[in-house]
């Protein structure tokens, strides 16, 4: 027998092989000898059990390392004995990998929002505040199905089906449930509230426990039920200390079930018996509400709505709901979280802050929270969150029907940048792209003074920039093109161009920083009918398999507004443009504004 194991650097092999000893008694002391040691160092634990696992470190390079593990042991006769067993361990390369989200909308958006959102055997779920249900299998395009409700309000999956609880009129009931085991056809089933009036018989949370073989759903009149196959029903039960006007909502997660009545939290494991934290020593009270929980990774949060203070956006707990802890979200004044989730590793949760924009927040470890930079999915606010554990994939639902959905993506490294090539005798390239018109007397370009003072921002590609210089690698020292129309008023202050390399297609890149300045910042005066060149104070190095962006900018012009400064141009791609009154921009300012077209322009190489 041997030991045979590929893992990644970081990671713990699971349990290779079991040491029997001799005539049954299990090895003293255990030794390991590598014909390559491994630096640092590959570990080994031996348990009760005389199972072995190795773990390797974090920052041992990947490659095979053969090795020799050895059990000492003294048999009855005051013998001892020893047994050796081969071990082969492939570290393998661990491959990094990026979260990228793609915005989508169900097919019925209007007015209303998605409220609920989940995933079961291939497929994703969504309902509406409105009478329908809308399902895709590929997270992106969505079909939409009635369903014999008008207002949705929770939805899980489980035992190979989903079920989907909410109403038939908006605060006045009656409580609907239906289940379908594709998503795409729907079964009413009957009401087990029935002790409750039209209007508290509503369900209002549904959850589904893999661990217990358990739903548990919960009334809009404060009390909750359990079942072992989502059709029959226990007595009502309550959590005694729960507020009684409040309403549950919950998850399952880490071995328990959280729910909140939006001030108190409670824990269960078997969702009988209930452990309640009332949250009076924290300043949670007034407008802010708890409305989401979420466990994983020894950690419990709840998460909610905080008017006035982002400190109180949440609380967390690492000691299974023994102690807990406020939650803060830093530099928004208003943050109303919807929905989080746990999955891979990670809470991820969804809202809006500031009133209104929709945000994704994701954290690692549930206490420190980061908003998704530069991602707004499109909706006023987000509503729910689910995650698909065969796939790796997440999705966010929020207002007007917009979906994100996240999928994770290899980070593929660009290729090293060479050494400058040797010193050749520069010469000016063709045209970089094809000329099909002339922008407009008001189009944003790196002549036009309309706003009086611009960044304008575009790309063209490595292929572009390799047919018409002809070469694979060069210097760029120079950048040059034609004025159809100079500006009425000149010159234009502070012009400066930068450029930075880039991967991917030949799109616009409006982030702002990370370029060059290539040509420093001066006054600049352009001409009718002539072609204006400048060449770089600071040259930049290209390779092929890399973009170049070019960003020009400068400040205010005086004396007043008037559209004028034109240029060549072709279409295709994109520039991005941030154009305004007062001031002045850098080159490594954002730019918002987008255009269909790129100035036509030369690089000397």
């Amino acid at each position: 027998m041997a030991i045979n194991k590929t893992v990644s650097p970081g990671e713990e092999l699971p349990v290779t092989a079991i040491l029997n000893g001799v005539n049954g008694v299990p090895p003293l002391t255990y030794d390991i000898s590598w014909l390559v040691q491994p630096d640092p160092d590959i570990t080994f634990a031996v348990d009760n059990e005389n199972e072995v696992r190795f773990t390797a470190g974090p920052e041992i390079l990947p490659a095979v390392y053969d090795g020799i593990l050895r059990g000492t042991v003294t048999d009855a006769w005051g013998r001892v004995r020893v047994a050796d067993l081969p071990v082969t361990v492939n570290l393998a390369e661990l491959a990094e990998f990026e979260l990228v989200w793609t915005q989508g909308q169900a097919t019925t958006h209007g007015f209303g929002f998605l409220s609920n959102t989940s995933y079961g055997n291939g497929t994703y779920i969504a309902g509406w505040w409105d009478p329908s249900i809308e399902y895709t299998t590929d997270g992106v395009t969505w079909t939409a199905v009635t369903a014999n409700m008008n207002l949705t309000w929770d939805s899980a999956y489980g035992q190979g089906k989903f079920i989907v609880v909410g109403e038939q009129s908006n605060g006045s009931g009656p409580g609907r449930i239906v289940d379908s085991v594709d998503g795409t056809s729907w079964t009413l089933r009957t009401n087990p509230f029935t002790e409750f009036t039209q209007s508290n018989n509503v369900p209002r949370t549904i959850i589904y426990s893999p661990d217990l073989d358990l739903w548990f759903m919960a009334a809009r009149g404060n009390g909750y039920k359990t079942s072992p196959d989502g059709l029959n029903w226990s007595a009502l039960q309550t959590v005694a200390e729960f507020d009684p006007w409040g309403y549950m909502r919950g998850s399952w997660g880490d071995g328990k079930f959280v729910i909140t009545d939006r001030k108190d939290i409670a824990i269960s494991t078997d969702g009988v018996n209930w452990t309640v934290t009332k949250f009076d020593d924290l300043p949670m009270s007034g407008s802010d509400t708890l409305e989401a929980t979420a466990a994983g990774g020894g950690v419990i949060v709840a998460l909610g709505r905080s008017v006035n203070a982002p400190q109180r956006s949440g609380v967390y707990s690492t000691d299974n709901g023994a102690t807990w802890n406020l939650i803060s979200i830093p530099g928004h004044d208003f943050v109303r979280f919807e929905a989080v989730e746990y999955g891979d590793g990670k809470f991820i949760a969804t809202g809006s802050f500031n009133i209104f924009p929709s945000y994704i927040v994701i954290s690692e470890d549930g206490i420190n929270w980061a908003i998704q930079e530069g991602y707004d999915f499109g909706s006023d606010s987000g509503y729910d969150v689910a995650y698909n554990a065969d796939d790796n994939e997440w999705m966010v639902v929020g207002d007007f029907g917009y979906t994100a959905f996240g999928q994770l993506q290899e980070i593929i490294p660009p290729p090293p940048i060479p050494d400058p090539p040797p010193t050749v005798e520069d010469a000016w390239s063709t045209d970089l792209i094809a000329t099909t018109g002339t922008s407009g007397s008001q189009d944003a370009s790196p002549v036009n003074i309309y706003y009086r003072r611009t960044v304008f921002t575009t790309t063209y590609s490595s292929e572009e920039i390799a047919l018409a210089t002809g070469k694979t690698e060069a210097t760029i020292v120079g950048l040059r093109f034609d004025v159809t129309e100079e500006p009425l008023n000149q010159p234009l202050p502070d012009y400066a161009i930068g450029m930075k390399r880039v991967s991917g297609g030949a799109s616009a890149d409006n982030s702002g920083g990370g370029f060059t300045v290539v040509k420093a910042s001066a006054n600049e005066s352009f001409t009718t009918g002539t072609t204006k060149e400048f060449i770089f104070d600071t040259p930049i190095v290209w390779v092929a398999g890399y973009n170049i962006a070019v960003s020009w900018a400068w400040g205010q012009v005086q004396p007043d507004y008037d559209a004028s400064g034109r240029l060549p141009i072709g279409n295709g791609s994109s520039n991005y443009a941030l154009s305004d009154s007062a001031g002045a921009y850098t080159v490594n300012d954002p730019a918002d504004t987008t255009g269909s077209y790129r100035p036509v322009i030369q690089f000397r190489t």
